[in-house]
């Protein structure tokens, strides 16, 4: 037998035409379309009365669209029905098992057992022969419980057909809209319709209009997800219908990171002023597998895609600087290169660094469709547990909405600064989340974490160092005579003039990394000896460039710009300098919150302060070839106290293995 539902998408035909059910109406009733475009409303009763008097008939190829159409019936019990229909039915259920062994069909026999069982059971009203009959030809067949119940369930009074289809008018009119209108609006709206309905009709009864409970009743009684449509929009009732069927899958630790940024509910200050900055940005990225917090990376910057990458370099490296820096009771697990990183559709994460850095360290990238927040719900809800058990608890924080603060002055109470939320942030996750079981797995993340090893092979960077020059801005420049030229800034050593002098007709163009948080020097890909070497900013610039990140920079060549057009020295990127720190200071000491979080995003006031105590990317690189780097230039670097590596097989990257130390 061939079933159906009334679903989306099924077709029905009337002699030569054909109507498809588009969806309901928020009174519960099917919506149809004929193919030339006409619309039509029927109740379920209606259409399958067509069906069934052969006036319709179900096009069967369209069971074939879609298999939600098709449904499986499992017939009601009689737990689902109310409390007082289930006594009932207990109740005539009694007699008709008594009756069901030697049933006879006469009065005389069914008034006299009917007597019997009455007696038996206590019932001082027994019911009467023809009650008796009735209940037993709706029994007798199925021997179900169910058939003994009430058939009034769903009775009580229902409007009047013309009240029913103006209250209809009001609903589409006023409160299926974006406007949100009230029941008490729709209560109005009714009674002018009925009024003027009234007018019209002079000489017949007038109607009454219901009063305003009853109108709340009716619009309870609406299809929640038409009215959240229509009031809401598509998006957000999907979003607010949504129907969980699992959680995106992971593994094995390491098998799918999830990236978000958030701004904290927290004011921080200044370390020097003690003035408050505003409220600083989060990037996390989390392992789905356990729920370990990989990495993350606080900034007063808006996302970009120097944040992303900052916080994928902390995700992959060992946190052995963690316990050094913060002083953990525990340890940090959580390390190594993922196999899949889900982010949002932001453009900074499709920025050109972002997905080299992947690429290059074959990391797959998946980008999340926007406004769908259920893709990446693990990291969203971990947001959501460091605002409610950290930063909602810290002076100075903003809560999670003007209700909540009331009137707790955010800014006044302000008393951490960046370096000190960075510490605290990491305890957090370290000593207490990683800690603490979570309802979805049924152990601690670190728990998890520890189970999962054996399914994986954790994979590092040979080299850290590594990490830092793919973070870097990828650029395409070419070499001069006097060196390379990047936002105005000349940078030249002897190992670049070489590679200059290798070049046919001494014309050569390089790729290279520069970098955000410091100008004062960039790397250069050499293609002979497949290795980047680091090439500094010219002596005479060497001053200037010394603590300049790439903002500061940009902002005084600006400045120098206006003042001297193309006629401009070091000499005057010097004094520029001197009064844009000094712009900055004064900034910091501002009156407007504003100002002061401005020049802190200028100044680069980040959690690398914290972390980056020893960075590598400023550690100096060997200047001899790559190709013949030595076991002992190898060593050399694996010495470093960076961050020590574990004894994991690897195989080294070619396109690194000449960058080592300087000496």
């Amino acid at each position: 037998m061939i079933r159906f539902t009334f679903k989306k998408g099924l077709v029905f035909r009337e002699g030569l035409r054909r109507w498809t059910l588009i969806g309901r109406t928020a009174f519960g009733k099917l919506k149809l379309e004929s193919d030339e475009g006409e619309p039509r409303t029927l109740s379920d009763d209606e259409l399958y009365r067509a069906v069934l008097l052969n006036t319709m008939s179900i096009d069967e190829r369209c069971l074939n669209i879609d298999s939600s159409i098709l449904s499986t019936v499992v017939p009601r019990d009689l737990s689902t029905f109310p409390k007082h229909h289930q006594d009932t039915a207990r109740y005539r259920h009694e007699y008709m098992m008594r009756l069901v062994r030697d049933f006879t069909n006469t009065n005389a026999w069914i008034q006299e057992q009917v007597a019997k069982i009455a007696e038996e059971i206590g019932d001082p009203n027994p019911p009467s022969v023809t009650t008796t009959k009735r209940w037993w030809g709706r029994y007798r067949h199925t021997k179900c419980v169910t058939t003994l119940v009430d058939r009034r369930t769903r009775s009580g009074r229902r409007p009047g057909s013309v009240i029913q289809a103006l209250f209809e008018e009001v609903v589409n009119e006023i409160y299926l809209d974006p406007l949100k209108l009230t029941g008490q609006d729709v209560y109005f709206g009714l009674w002018e319709k009925i009024k003027r309905y009234n007018e019209n009709r002079p000489d017949k009864k007038p109607l009454v209009c219901p009063v305003p409970s009853t109108i709340y009743r009716w619009l309870r009684g609406l299809e929640q997800d038409v009215v959240d449509e229509a009031r809401l929009g598509k998006n957000a009732a999907r979003r607010k219908a949504l129907w969980v069927q699992g959680t995106a899958k992971a593994d094995f630790p390491l098998h799918r990171v999830e990236i978000d940024h958030t701004p904290l509910d927290v004011m921080v200050i200044d370390a020097l002023t003690n003035l408050p900055l505003g409220r600083p940005w989060l990037t996390v990225a989390i392992d789905r597998f356990s729920r370990v917090i990989l990495g993350f990376y606080l900034s007063f910057r808006a996302p970009s895609a120097h944040s992303v990458l900052q916080c994928i370099k902390r995700a992959i490296l060992p946190k052995t600087s963690w316990d050094k820096t913060v002083g953990l009771h525990c340890e940090h697990p959580g390390y190594g290169i993922p196999y899949l990183i889900a982010v949002d559709n932001g453009m900074d994460l499709h920025a050109d660094a972002v997905q080299m850095i992947c690429s290059e360290m074959g990391i797959s990238m998946l980008y999340c469709p926007a406004g769908h927040p259920e893709f990446k719900g693990g990291v969203e809800r971990v947001i959501g547990t460091i605002q409610r058990s950290l930063m909602h608890k810290l002076p100075g924080t903003v809560f999670a909405s003007v209700e909540e603060r009331g009137d707790y002055e955010s800014a006044k109470k302000a008393a951490i600064d960046i370096e000190t939320l960075t510490r605290l942030l990491v305890k957090w996750i370290v000593d207490e989340y990683h800690q603490t079981p979570h309802t979805a797995l049924g152990m601690t993340p670190v728990q998890k974490w520890q189970q999962g090893l054996p399914n994986v092979k954790i994979e590092l960077p040979a080299y850290p160092q590594q990490l830092d020059i793919l973070t870097g801005i990828p650029e395409s420049r070419r070499v001069w005579r006097y060196g390379i030229e990047v936002d105005g800034l000349l940078y030249s050593n002897e190992r670049l003039r070489t590679l200059f002098s290798r070049a046919r007709n001494y014309r050569k163009h390089v790729q290279l990394k520069r970098y955000e948080d410091d100008v004062s020097y960039i790397h250069v890909w050499d293609d002979q000896d497949e290795c980047y070497f680091k090439v500094p900013v010219i002596d005479r610039l060497a001053n200037y460039a010394d603590g300049l990140n790439l903002h500061q920079h940009l902002l005084m060549r600006q400045r120098v710009r206006q003042a001297h057009g193309d006629k401009w020295s070091s000499e005057h990127l010097l004094r520029v300098k001197a009064e844009i720190q000094s712009l900055i200071r004064e900034a910091l000491t501002a009156k407007k919150i504003r100002d002061r979080k401005r020049a802190a995003t200028v100044s680069i006031i980040d959690s690398e302060m914290v972390f980056a105590a020893n960075p590598a990317r400023n550690l100096p690189v060997r200047e001899s070839g790559g190709k013949s780097a030595t076991a002992a230039g190898r060593h050399e670097f694996e010495c470093s106290d960076i961050d020590e590596l574990p004894e994991l097989e690897s195989t080294p990257n070619p396109k690194y293995q000449g960058v080592a130390h300087e000496h």
